[in-house]
């Protein structure tokens, strides 16, 4: 059952890394972190591990139900719901997160770590979404499914003690949340969420 959610993710971060349309990333990144929380709860449940329990319910209501909220929300505030101009347009997109993810499956093999390579897939669709995007919620959307690439790795290093784990969603709540504001006050600014329209600010 878990490789099922983790080829689930997998085919996630390859649509999202091509769509334009805002709510259909929100779409990827809520199915993601489901996955996720599906992984832990399965992982609680065969080895009665306190920990695991603690990350599903965290990741399920920071993950799955908040962060979502927010996006939707951020989504109903803005003018633009499309990516109109990406810097990569879908072709290179979807070329370079197959690509990404061919190197993953080849650097993670024999390495013996769970989830590495669904990890570092993740990481790089994000990064691809923070370089490859204008709209600066889009980009925040990127940020988060490099969280989410970070969250596999940490399940597959269990464990951390729950402080630790604890002020890492925390943090990534508080900046998801930081990011949020600046977006509606850019939208509010300049009618756009276009981050290019920054580079026009003069001292």
């Amino acid at each position: 059952m878990t490789d099922f959610f983790l080829a689930v993710i997998l085919i996630s971060a390859i649509l999202m890394s091509g769509v334009r349309r805002v709510k259909l990333l929100i779409s990827g990144y809520t199915v993601q972190a489901f996955c996720i929380f599906a992984i832990s709860f399965l992982t609680a449940l065969s080895t009665n591990d306190k920990h695991y329990y603690v990350i599903s319910i965290m990741t399920l209501l920071a993950k799955v139900i908040l962060v979502p909220l927010i996006l939707t929300h951020s989504v109903r505030k803005i003018k633009t719901k499309v990516e109109l101009s990406p810097v990569l347009n879908s072709f290179w997109s979807y070329t370079l997160t197959i690509i990404s993810i061919a190197l993953a499956s080849y650097i993670s093999a024999g390495s013996g770590i769970l989830y590495i390579k669904e990890a570092i897939s993740l990481s790089i669709v994000g990064a691809l979404l923070l370089i490859g995007r204008r709209k600066a919620l889009s980009q925040m959307i990127g940020f988060l499914v490099i969280e989410n690439g970070l969250m596999l790795f940490e399940l597959s290093l269990i464990k951390l003690s729950f402080l630790i784990e604890f002020a890492i969603v925390v943090e990534a709540i508080i900046l998801f949340i930081i990011m949020a504001i600046v977006i509606g006050n850019i939208n509010a600014a300049f009618d756009t969420t276009n981050t290019d329209y920054l580079s026009d600010l003069k001292e």
